[in-house]
């Protein structure tokens, strides 16, 4: 598929500006073939596939943990909600083995895949990442229109929801936006149980130079979370408990 370059010399590789790439990810098929052929064992396949079982007694080893933090099994990803029957099968061996379950989803999925885990989960982790659906979808590539519509039906439901709310730089970090959001709230069946304020932080920057993929926030640098201090301020006003990154704040 010619999608491996050969080596060149590792200084012009490793300059600034360099645009090599040992494999040229849009020719590769993923056959992974370069696997089985590469001489240094530099390249690997991560992950492999688990039994429900498997998943389940793995988690269970943590248990002395869960009894004394109180927490469970989070099932995130990704997205789970992708694997509906997984997931589902997942949380029913969970609550038949005493575990508490929570469920890290973006919203972005149907209704219908929701409502047969609803007895099953016991807290959602549930993102917010823009409330404008033409700048949510500017960065996600979706708009936040389903989103908004299960987080309302959840509420409704008297799920119990931690909204986490992405904060990054002149995207969703001006206090206007947060009172904007602030407002919205106000308009749910009734408030998330709490909200979670997640700063922008740039730890994924390798990651994406491995890949060979640009990221337009490469060059944007993270956000310090004592700068959130004014929109905590907006929540709490509100009567919400606020965490930065799920931790306590002041």
């Amino acid at each position: 598929m010619d999608a491996i370059n050969p080596p060149i010399d590792p200084e012009e590789a490793r300059a600034d500006n360099s645009t090599y790439h040992k494999i040229i990810r849009e020719n590769c098929n993923l056959c992974m073939k370069c696997l089985e052929v590469c001489p240094t064992g530099s390249l690997e396949l991560v992950g492999r596939e688990y039994t429900v079982e498997e998943v389940l007694d793995e988690v269970e080893m943590d248990m002395p943990f869960y009894e004394n933090s109180g927490g469970g099994m989070n099932i995130s990803g990704g997205e789970p909600t992708v694997h509906p029957e997984f997931t589902r099968r997942l949380l029913e061996g969970a609550r038949a083995r005493g575990i508490s379950s929570c469920l890290d989803t973006n919203g972005n999925s149907n209704w219908e895949i929701y409502e047969p885990l609803l007895e099953y989960i016991d807290v959602f982790l549930y993102d917010l990442k823009h409330l404008d659906s033409a700048e949510h979808k500017r960065l996600t590539g979706v708009g936040n229109e389903l989103i908004l519509a299960n987080l309302r039906k959840l509420l409704e439901v008297e799920a119990r929801i931690w909204l986490r709310i992405v904060v990054i730089p002149d995207y969703s970090d001006s206090l206007e936006y947060h009172e904007k959001v602030a407002a919205f709230l106000k308009t749910l069946p009734h408030p998330p149980e709490r909200i979670d304020l997640l700063p922008f932080h740039n730890w994924c920057d390798g990651k994406y130079k491995q890949l060979g993929i640009k990221w337009i926030y490469a060059d944007t640098d993270a956000l310090e979370p004592s700068l959130l201090r004014p929109a905590i301020q907006v929540y709490k006003d509100i009567g919400l408990e606020v965490t930065i990154g799920g931790s306590g704040f002041e």
